[in-house]
């Protein structure tokens, strides 16, 4: 029949070579350990682990369930997180996040100082701009530019194609065009044109009735300047005239 006994021991037991424990071994207390516990086997903590100093770990450190920090997770070489990283609060990062595949932001990505993208910032969805876009390098699009609202261009907007306005082009200030002006269509001006004296007009220029040119209209051919008006008063006396001499040759008859 075996039989169990109880050793107490007052001060401390040394243990030479290997031991072996078939059973549990109880530690009721703390237990001090001035060198390494090697356990070749699954090992079993019923409750909290702390350690006070700097833990190394050679291999894997795999945590089935959940796991709770309570301070600060340094982490000096490169971690792998398989399959995700989920934090629930705001996270600080000192330096460079680096993401060699795709990410996928399911909220808002909110950045409070400058950014840099090194490559390219490609948006499949529609984006709103709350504030201004400020773009200092050349800009390329490869189709089109939609502006719902007012825009401001300052200083220069350079268009080196053909460029299509619908419905209209309404221009406050002084504008230059250099070279030419091509309109193919008609047009109308309200409520001025202003011609400066070396103006060359392809093939005709043709002027409604109601159309006032202040002061000159300068015809090259002539080398003078004709006054709108007073061509406008011989062409009409002129038509008087013919008219009355049809009258009077028909009273003749």
């Amino acid at each position: 029949m075996d039989s169990v006994y109880q050793l107490t021991l007052d001060s401390a037991l040394g243990v030479a070579s290997a031991a072996t424990l078939h059973t549990a071994l109880g530690v009721a207390s703390a237990a001090t350990l001035d060198s390494t516990l090697g356990v070749a086997s699954a090992a079993t903590l019923d409750s909290t682990l702390g350690v006070t100093g700097a833990a190394a770990l050679h291999t894997a450190l795999g945590v089935p369930p959940a796991a709770t920090l309570d301070s600060t997770l340094g982490v000096a070489c490169a971690a792998t997180l398989d399959p995700t990283l989920g934090i629930t609060g705001a996270a600080t990062l000192h330096a460079t996040l680096r993401v060699t595949g795709a990410a996928t932001l399911h909220a808002t990505l909110r950045v409070a100082s400058a950014a840099t993208l090194h490559a390219t910032l490609r948006v499949t969805g529609a984006t709103t701009l709350h504030t201004a876009l400020r773009v200092t390098g050349a800009t390329t699009l490869h189709t089109a530019l939609r502006v719902t609202g007012a825009t401001t261009l300052d200083p220069t907007l350079r268009v080196t194609g053909a460029t299509t306005l619908d419905p209209t082009l309404r221009v406050t200030g002084a504008t230059t065009l250099d070279p030419t002006l091509g309109i193919t269509g008609a047009t109308t001006l309200h409520p001025t044109l202003r011609v400066p004296p070396a103006a060359a007009l392809h093939p005709a220029l043709g002027v409604p009735p109601a159309a006032a040119l202040d002061p000159a209209l300068g015809v090259p051919a002539l080398g003078i300047a004709v006054d709108l008006a007073v061509l406008l008063l011989a062409r009409l006396v002129r038509r008087r005239r013919v008219s009355s001499c049809g009258r009077r040759g028909g009273e003749g008859h």
